[in-house]
């Protein structure tokens, strides 16, 4: 798995059941914070402009240590499933082959993501109920 400026990069099943297995299989741990960035936007002539796709910004936190939470961007996002359950039950990972190249699939029962490739890194520091993605706009 490559690492660029302190981000580990999965690209592969393979990688993505080795950040299963270094984060618990995701066992008792919740999704804190969502953050999504939309590679479309509308020009201010009205328009519609058109990258990159969707792209994804996670912070999950669990009730252990070594990582106790991760932040994790997922990118070309095909699809997001949160549910309003809290605590999450590790499923599994994925992949398989469709148009444009494989397709990950993290799958955390109360949330489920597939994806085209993910970055995560430690953000044990970021425990608490702090908004840390952006501002608590509650």
């Amino acid at each position: 798995m490559p690492v660029e400026d302190g981000w580990t990069v999965v690209t592969t099943g393979s990688e993505l059941d080795h950040l299963l297995d270094i984060f618990g299989g995701f066992h008792d741990a919740l999704v804190k914070e969502v953050h999504i960035l939309n590679g479309g936007w509308v020009q201010e002539k009205d328009l519609a402009m058109y990258e990159d796709g969707i792209s994804t910004r996670v912070l999950f936190q669990r009730q252990f240590r070594n990582p106790s939470a991760l932040e994790v961007v997922f990118r070309g996002l095909e699809t997001m499933h949160l549910e309003e359950g809290v605590i999450l039950d590790g499923k599994s990972g994925s992949s398989k082959s469709i148009d444009g190249g494989p397709l990950l699939v993290l799958d955390l029962g109360t949330a489920a993501f597939a994806f085209r490739e993910l970055q995560y890194r430690d953000a044990s520091d970021w425990m608490g109920g702090a908004a840390r993605l952006g501002p608590d706009w509650r």
